[in-house]
C-alpha cells in the first residue's frame, strides 16, 4: 500500500531547505508538464473523474482518478480516491489501456461516454516538485 503526503505550504515564512533537514532528506527536482482532458460540457468533472496524460522526467504517464461514491473525510483534509496510471505515448493510447485495467464500471463507463462525445484538452500545467523518499523505522 502507498501512502502519499502532499503538504501546502504557507506562502511567508516557509523555508523549504529547514523542513527537508529536519526530515533527513535530500530532494530532486522533477520537471512535469501535464494535459488534463474533459469533454466540452465537463462530463468527467462533474462525475468526480480525472484524465491526465503527464510528462515525469523521460517518462510519459496517463492517469485516472475517481472520488469514491461514498467519499468521506474531505471536510477534514483527508480523502481517498481511485487512481490507475499506464506509460503511454499519447492519450489515446492511455485511455485504451486504463479502460482495460479499471475494474469500476461508472468509472469505466463515463470515460467511454466521454471519449464518444469528444475528448478535447481541458487545461495544460507545467511545475517543478520536489520529491523525495523518507523513511521512519518500517514504514
Amino acid at each position: 500500500m502507498e501512502r502519499e503526503y502532499k503538504l501546502a505550504c504557507p506562502q511567508e515564512g516557509f523555508f523549504s531547505a529547514e523542513l527537508w533537514s529536519f526530515l533527513g532528506a535530500t530532494p530532486t527536482e522533477i520537471k512535469l508538464h501535464a494535459l488534463y482532458f474533459d469533454t466540452e460540457d465537463a462530463l468527467l468533472f462533474t462525475n468526480g473523474v480525472c484524465f491526465r496524460l503527464r510528462r515525469e522526467g523521460g517518462q510519459i504517464v496517463a492517469a485516472v482518478k475517481a472520488k469514491p461514491k461514498e467519499d468521506q473525510g474531505e471536510a477534514s483534509g483527508f480523502f481517498s480516491r481511485y487512481e490507475w496510471e499506464t506509460r503511454a505515448k499519447t492519450w489515446e493510447e492511455g485511455l485504451d489501456r486504463l479502460l482495460e485495467a479499471i475494474e469500476i464500471p461508472e468509472v469505466r463507463k463515463t470515460l467511454e461516454t466521454a471519449r464518444e462525445k469528444g475528448i478535447i484538452i481541458q487545461t495544460e500545467t507545467n511545475f517543478t516538485r520536489q520529491f523525495a523518499h523518507i523513511k521512519r523505522g518500517s514504514t
